[in-house]
């Protein structure tokens, strides 16, 4: 039992480590060998009971005990140098000193080839010293057992250890490598769901543009219709004028004739009457005074018809210059309404139109920016978990992080490039559109300013040389080509702004091209780093930041619905904001057509008040003339009188 313990430890040992020759062998050898007297030669290759116990499989303390027993001095040596030689062996293979047995020290039990070696070439000498060695022996074998028991237990302990230590680092690496791969997962449907969120609010602008496109079209529209409508109304409104003052001046006509035409024969009967009744009454010699009395009295009828006739000019100049002047506010009041209108509605619009590009550009740049930190901490989370990595990692990572930043810086230029390139063009553009408005603006201005001028200019000529039905004609006609100008100046303005929507559209839709453009190559960016970072995860298999990875997505997601809340806010907003644009629009229409009716009330109501004021005019002119005829009733009566007297006197 003893022996195929010993045999075991000694395969063990070389099984853990390879047998070298010892060092100090040979200065040993070389050593005992000068110890031996000279003309002796070495015990060890020649003496045969040396050679024996070599090749007996004896513990290295029994073959010296033995020899020791043999009493022969030669053996004795030769079995000293084998156990020493031995015992450096097994310190070599064992890595533990051995302590070499004197002649007095015990040795283990012998095996049955051994005891009958040692019988053989014992002598009769070493009969007395058996009882003491068997009883060291016992001993020292006891003590080699308990060694080897505890020495086994502690390989067995030992042994579990580093299976439970095995297991524990597969399971790690185990846990670690799903971990690592759900948290892959992850990763990818979060940006899966981060890219689908920015392409949702790239559309949704790109649908809220059209929308606001859309209403403002509908907005010229209604526009282009309010201004129709007014321009209808002044039309109907300049013809009920003009049919009033038709009608008015012809039932003028009409009085003055027929006032004319009764004074004339009331004139022309009392003068026959009286001319019958003076002939008659008065002689022969009063005809020339009566002839002067006759002659002054038709003088100064005739100067009282030409004052009537004057009075009755004035008040209809005074009439007309009126009508004329309350006409041009009329018209003024109106075209100012209604190139304010027109100036507002396009005001709204331009703002809504840069509203919705200031908004637009913003969602995409904050969406750019969201994207660009989202890389950027994802690259910092790689940074850190390469920085913890161990050293046999560290050349492959740095590698990796080089690639990572190429990549990152590449893609930053090409990003910085297409918003420079985008900025410019929108400024571009926005120069251009401002720069033509303005220019729009001031040949607007500057037309409408000399049409106006020399329009009133034309107005006045006409009106100081023409009478009622012409000015209602030229007013007509003044007004169909002013709004057919008007008409036609807002559909060349309506075509030059559509044009440049679409030139702008396309502009937009070529920076959507581009912007598809740079999400590709982004796209392509993030799959070679998803691929770097794969190879970074493939070498960092004992990473333990699970937690923190969670924590940080978690953290994420929690971010990400909170701007999805916030997004859906500012939609929700910038809806009830244009629903309440939408509303001050059509509250503003609504106010514009009741001003416009209030205008129309008010110009019936002028006109009704001119009537009033003709017809009482026409009543002050008849009292005029009632007390003109009574003035030449009591002239012609004092006449009478005083031809009575005349006739008294002579008679």
């Amino acid at each position: 039992m003893m022996e195929d313990l010993e045999q075991q430890a000694a395969e063990e040992a070389l099984q853990v480590g390879p047998s070298k020759p010892a060092p100090n062998a040979a200065r040993d050898e070389r050593l005992d060998g000068q110890q031996q007297p000279c003309g002796q030669p070495a015990p060890l290759k020649t003496h045969p009971l040396a050679k024996l116990l070599a090749s007996q499989p004896c513990s290295i303390a029994s073959k010296q005990m033995l020899a020791a027993a043999t009493g022969t001095a030669a053996a004795h040596a030769a079995c000293l140098a084998e156990g020493s030689r031995a015992c450096r062996q097994s310190t070599q293979l064992l890595g533990t000193p051995v302590k070499q047995p004197s002649r007095a020290a015990a040795v283990e039990v012998l095996t049955p080839g051994c005891a009958a070696a040692a019988k053989t070439a014992a002598a009769p000498s070493a009969a007395q010293h058996l009882p003491q060695v068997a009883l060291d022996l016992s001993a020292v074998a006891s003590s080699v057992r308990a060694k080897i028991r505890q020495l086994q237990q502690q390989v067995e302990q030992k042994d579990g250890q580093m299976a439970a230590f095995r297991e524990q680092v597969e399971e790690t690496r185990r846990e670690q490598a799903a971990a690592l791969a759900a948290a892959e997962t992850r990763h990818q449907a979060q940006l899966e769901s981060y890219k689908s969120e920015g392409e949702a609010s790239a559309n949704q602008s790109r649908q809220l543009l059209d929308a606001v496109t859309r209403e403002k079209d509908a907005l010229s529209a209604k526009c282009a219709k309010l201004s129709a409508d007014v321009g209808a109304l002044q039309a109907e409104a300049g013809k009920q004028i003009a049919a009033l003052k038709d009608v008015l001046a012809r039932e003028l006509r009409k009085q003055k004739e027929v006032w004319m035409a009764s004074e004339r024969a009331k004139r022309e009967a009392w003068m026959a009457e009286q001319t019958r009744s003076i002939k008659e009454r008065t002689i022969k010699g009063l005809e020339p005074e009566l002839q002067r009395l006759v002659a002054e009295h038709q003088a100064e009828l005739k100067r009282a018809e030409a004052r009537h006739e004057a009075a009755a000019g004035s008040v209809m100049q005074a009439a007309i210059a009126q009508h004329e002047e309350q006409l041009a506010a009329v018209q003024a009041a109106a075209a100012a309404e209604r190139a304010a209108a027109a100036d507002a509605e396009r005001a709204a619009a331009r703002e809504q139109v840069k509203d919705a590009q200031s908004r637009f550009e913003i969602e995409l740049q904050s969406l750019r920016m969201r994207l660009a930190t989202e890389h950027q901490m994802q690259l910092e989370r790689a940074d850190a978990a390469r920085r913890e990595d161990s050293a046999r990692l560290q050349q492959r990572t740095l590698d990796s992080e080089q690639r990572v930043g190429a990549l990152r810086a590449e893609w930053e230029r090409e990003k910085q490039q297409l918003v420079h390139a985008q900025q410019l063009e929108v400024a571009t553009v926005r120069q251009q559109l401002q720069a033509d408005q303005e220019l729009w603006r001031a040949a607007a201005g500057e037309q409408a300013r000399r049409e106006l001028e020399s329009r009133v200019a034309e107005l006045r000529r006409q009106l100081g040389a023409e009478r009622d039905e012409e000015l209602a004609a030229v007013v007509a006609r003044l007004e169909d080509d002013a709004v057919a100008r008007e008409a036609a100046h807002e559909a060349a303005v309506e075509a030059k702004w559509q044009v440049d929507i679409e030139r702008l559209r396309a502009t937009e839709s070529r920076l959507s091209g581009q912007c598809a453009v740079a999400q590709a190559r982004a796209t392509e960016a993030e799959a070679k780093i998803g691929r770097l970072e794969e190879l970074v995860h493939t070498l960092q298999r004992e990473v333990s930041s699970k937690g923190a990875s969670m924590a940080c997505l978690e953290q994420q997601l929690v971010t990400s619905r909170n701007e999805a809340a916030t997004r859906e806010q500012a939609a929700a907003a910038l809806l009830h904001r244009a629903e309440e644009q939408a509303l001050q629009v059509q509250a503003q229409e609504r106010a514009r057509a009741a001003a416009a009716e209030a205008a129309a009330c008010g110009a019936q109501q002028e006109t009704d008040a001119q009537r009033q004021r003709w017809v009482a005019e026409m009543d002050s002119i008849q009292q005029r003339f009632r007390a003109l005829l009574q003035t030449k009733d009591g002239t012609i009566a004092s006449l009478t009188q005083q031809l009575q007297e005349l006739h008294a006197v002579v008679s």
